[in-house]
């Protein structure tokens, strides 16, 4: 059953970190609370089965769908086949540090004492594999691998959560898990008429200057540069979205997105909210509203694996850290038209258009806030909580697009409703469609260009972590403060969680 092998898929690294970070009693704790609340989920899937029919690809779209996908995958640096992007330098450091030191990995560099601390899990069964074999390169292999499995899998949830029962259909959802977009090069186009910056040509970033930097990556450039916070991500919420009245196994859903991806796992976090919120008023009996919220199932799932997780990460989200990299508003001032293109025509114009079909649905209402009011803020170097906390608004965003598509283009479900708003809303979205793919193709292109010169990846330099791990250093203040925590003689997941001391 698909709900079924997705939890594998998002368990088994968990499963994983727990046995290798934890001392026995705490993770003895922790796996069998997962398989309490697994028994209660996989009766729901097969009652939820019985009530509807798995809607599987067409053959020769599943031969496209893995050609098309093992393709995107080799070029967006899995498996370190080809020119990887830069961030591969971190991953790669992380995934040779997971496989050549102990579990949990401690780092000393000078006085400094700390814990790898990262969104991990993606590198959890690559890891095991190059453990096993003692070496790098099977892990990379098989982190190419376990990526395919994970982008399949999301596949086939797409397919079903848009009802694609035409090949057609199904072939553009294949395209669209590639290489779905935002119509960044319009709006970019859009903002050079109503103003004096010309930002068309940057191809990742929509706008970046000094303080202003504004990104909603394409599903390419995710898959090339975050495919940790990715995946996971797609599957949890089409979990959600295929179980939204089973809210007292959604912790157990969603809860493994904190050690996959922090932030994308933040942007989750309120659309969940707001689908249970939508859920338990329909119901209208608090009773019974809360026997779901404080399920067995769901506590369990909190107070074992939320409060693991909830000390892993304390000891780096709450230190430290320098005024750049702090929460804080974007300080547009005159140059606030950046911000009011950008979400008008990437944003409140497909609000418009989907606005008719889901109106009622407070997942779509909350996706279109979110994504609206993100670009106001800013935290890290980059601004990584707009790039990626934006990732599951992104998702939605894709889903609902592609419902539009299938509803209202297709020539085996097309809509009846011929009215003017619907034959300009149908233009429109076959424009953006189209052309929001501009950018993720012209970057698949300068990777394949850049593979046929010979260059083969820019991870041979970093083999681990340990050279940035000391608050003191003069440099890369991206890496020293987002991967580590420090004082790890004192950390509370050191000291009472972990299975060795550092």
């Amino acid at each position: 059953m698909l709900t079924i092998l997705s939890l594998v898929y998002l368990y088994l690294p968990m499963i994983i970190f727990l046995s290798g970070w934890t001392k026995a009693a705490v993770c003895l704790m922790a796996l069998l609370s997962i398989g309490y609340a697994f028994t209660g989920v996989y009766g729901y899937a097969r009652r939820k089965d019985m009530e509807r029919q798995l809607i599987k690809p067409d053959p020769f779209v599943t031969v496209f769908a893995m050609l098309l996908f093992l393709w995107v995958g080799y070029y967006a640096g899995w498996g370190r086949w080809v020119d990887q992007a830069p961030d591969w330098l971190k991953h790669n450091a992380v995934l040779c540090d997971l496989v050549y030191k102990s579990w949990p990995v401690y780092y000393h560099n000078g006085n400094e004492r700390s814990m790898l601390v990262y969104y991990i899990a993606q590198y959890m069964v690559p890891a095991a594999v190059g453990k096993l074999f003692h070496s790098v390169r099977a892990a990379e292999i098989m982190m190419y691998i376990w990526n395919e499995t994970g982008l399949f899998l999301a596949f086939i949830h797409m397919i079903n959560l848009i009802k694609a029962r035409h090949h057609v259909m199904q072939f553009i959802t294949a395209v669209a898990a590639a290489f779905f977009s935002i119509p960044l090069w319009i709006s970019e186009y859009v903002l050079r008429m109503v103003s004096d910056f010309n930002r068309v040509g940057e191809g990742f970033w929509f706008f970046w200057d000094v303080d202003i930097l504004v990104q909603y990556s394409s599903n390419f450039t995710l898959l090339r540069w975050v495919v940790p916070q990715v995946i996971p991500c797609w599957i949890i919420l089409a979990l959600f979205l295929e179980s939204r009245d089973a809210i007292e196994f959604h912790a157990m859903m969603v809860l493994p997105g904190l050690l996959f991806g922090s932030l994308s796992f933040l942007g989750i976090i309120p659309i969940v909210i707001a689908g249970d919120t939508e859920t338990l008023c329909k119901g209208r009996d608090i009773k019974k509203a809360l026997r779901k919220i404080f399920s067995i199932e769901n506590l369990l799932v909190m107070l074992t694996l939320g409060v693991i997780f909830g000390l892993y990460f304390y000891g780096n989200v709450f230190s430290a850290k320098p005024a750049p990299m702090s929460f804080s508003l974007i300080p547009y001032g005159p140059k606030i038209i950046v911000y009011f293109v950008f979400v008008f025509v990437n944003i409140f114009v497909y609000a418009v258009i989907l606005w008719k079909d889901n109106r009622r649905d407070t997942v779509f209402l909350t996706t279109v806030v979110l994504l609206m009011l993100l670009p106001l803020f800013k935290m890290g170097v980059n601004n990584d909580l707009v790039m990626r906390m934006s990732i599951p608004g992104l998702f939605i965003l894709m889903i609902l697009v592609l419902r539009f598509i299938n509803s209202h283009l297709t020539a085996t479900d097309i809509s009846t409703d011929n009215s003017l708003f619907m034959r300009i809303s149908r233009l429109i979205v076959i424009i953006f469609f189209i052309t929001g793919m501009f950018y993720p193709f012209r970057e698949l292109s300068d990777v394949i260009k850049e593979s046929e010169k010979g260059v083969n990846g820019h991870g041979n330099e970093w083999t681990t972590l340990e050279v940035y791990a000391n608050r003191y250093l003069v440099e890369n203040d991206d890496v020293k403060f987002n991967y580590y925590a420090y004082d790890a003689q004192s950390n509370l997941f050191c000291r009472y969680i972990a299975r060795k001391k550092p």
